[in-house]
């Protein structure tokens, strides 16, 4: 490929090409979930003015992905940011006492499901916290949703290891937390027995065998660009930027190749990477004229900012940004361990049937707005087909990246 075929602009800085984007500003960081709500009105004249703004995106999606008028679809997203705040908030407080979140559509609110056996005072804390966002609250949980997806991890590698011919699979949480779903390519329910039998409680345990599954991989240093091998072919798109003891590095994908180019610029060094529990990440120290920034490409040739990092939550509506394709597309699951051509991943988030990612979307961003700039969600991995004509996407949530290396957290601002 022709490296000087570079076709941009510059404006206040920023430099946006058909090949990378390239933004010279500094910006400081920032923490987990700020409390920051996006306000009816400032969506409802974004989707009137802008259908390229961060709301503009996120409102037409809503509206694509599920039928809704725009003021349908500014509420949505209004109700479920603000939901969204109280998942991180329960999941870093009250982890133990919570055993699942979603989101009904139907009823057009959250719901939190919390452990049975917690504590008067923990079920009255996460109460109150739900009762900011009227979400509604489901006692009787068995577990909590750590303990069920660390089940989902130990039954996989078990099916794994009595039948390590299986390249792809999935293995999740059902999405009240109450149960496991297998989907599988072949009958693996010995295997299944066999760990149930190893348990002290009894669990109940789904499985589903879909014998055609299968599995398609797919300056200003910023998230969301074009990312290509050192030989010049199209590998992947980055995701976001991260800090870890101070330095800025770049996030994509820990399945695409580590000697990585933004677009075709020498700014990026390998510095690690993770395949397997916790995610599919790795990230790269920029340098040699790069200059890393808490901004990612949203849509084509629009930068947003991120404000912070955000756990998903099932039946969530996120948005998605790839080199090759962009969709908005409700949350599955939320921690599930998938298999893809042969790797196995943990504690996943997968979206519905019908994505439309291709390869070299991977390691892009999803993300939901946030007041003033965007909220990270996670970063591609792949997808795997739950039938001949509709797959799933597999991405790392974001919080995961503190998991994968303690000390690290996102660029923001």
């Amino acid at each position: 490929m022709d490296k000087r075929r570079i076709v941009g602009f510059v404006a206040s800085g920023l430099v946006i090409f058909a090949l990378n984007l390239v933004c010279s500003t500094q910006a400081s960081g920032g923490a987990l979930g700020p409390s920051a709500s996006l306000e009816l009105s400032t969506l409802s004249e974004a989707v009137m003015s802008s259908t390229s703004s961060t709301e503009g995106i996120a409102v037409s999606g809503a509206q694509t992905a599920l039928g809704l008028n725009a003021d349908a679809a500014v509420s949505l997203i209004k109700d479920q940011e603000a939901f969204g705040l109280v998942v991180n908030e329960l999941r870093g407080k009250y982890a133990s006492a919570v055993s699942g979140f979603r989101w009904n559509l139907d009823a057009g609110r959250g719901e939190i499901t919390i452990v049975g056996s917690a504590s008067a005072d923990l079920k009255g804390a996460v109460e109150d916290l739900a009762r900011t966002v009227h979400a509604t609250v489901i006692d009787g949980g068995t577990l909590s949703r750590e303990a069920r997806a660390d089940q989902a991890v130990e039954l996989s590698a078990a099916i794994r290891k009595a039948h390590p011919d299986i390249v792809n699979m999935s293995v999740r949480p059902s999405q009240d937390y109450q149960s496991l779903e297998v989907v599988a390519p072949v009958e693996v329910s010995d295997s299944v027995r066999a760990w149930s039998a190893t348990q002290r409680t009894a669990v109940d345990v789904a499985v589903t065998v879909t014998p055609d599954l299968s599995a398609s991989l797919s300056g200003g240093v910023v998230g969301g660009a074009q990312l290509n091998s050192t030989d010049g072919s199209s590998t992947c798109t980055s995701g976001f930027s991260i800090t870890i003891s101070g330095v800025h590095y770049l996030l994509t994908a820990g399945h695409c190749v580590n000697s990585l180019e933004y677009g075709f610029n020498p700014w990026l060094a390998f510095m690690a990477e993770r395949r397997g529990n916790y995610g599919d990440m790795q990230y790269h120290y920029v340098y040699n004229g790069g200059v890393a920034q808490p901004k990612f490409q949203y849509t084509v040739g629009a930068l947003t900012t991120n404000k912070y990092p955000s756990w998903p939550f099932i039946g969530q509506l996120v948005n998605r940004y790839g080199r090759n394709s962009q969709e908005s597309i409700l949350i599955e699951d939320d921690d599930s361990t998938e298999t893809i051509n042969g790797y196995t991943y943990t504690h996943m988030a997968v979206t519905n049937g019908g994505t439309n990612n291709i390869p070299g979307d991977s390691g892009g961003p999803f993300w939901v707005g946030a007041s003033g700039g965007a909220s990270a969600v996670g970063t591609l991995t792949g997808s795997v087909w739950i039938n001949p004509l509709y797959k799933h996407a597999v991405f790392t949530p974001a919080p995961n990246v503190s998991l994968i290396w303690p000390g690290a957290s996102y660029y923001t601002a």
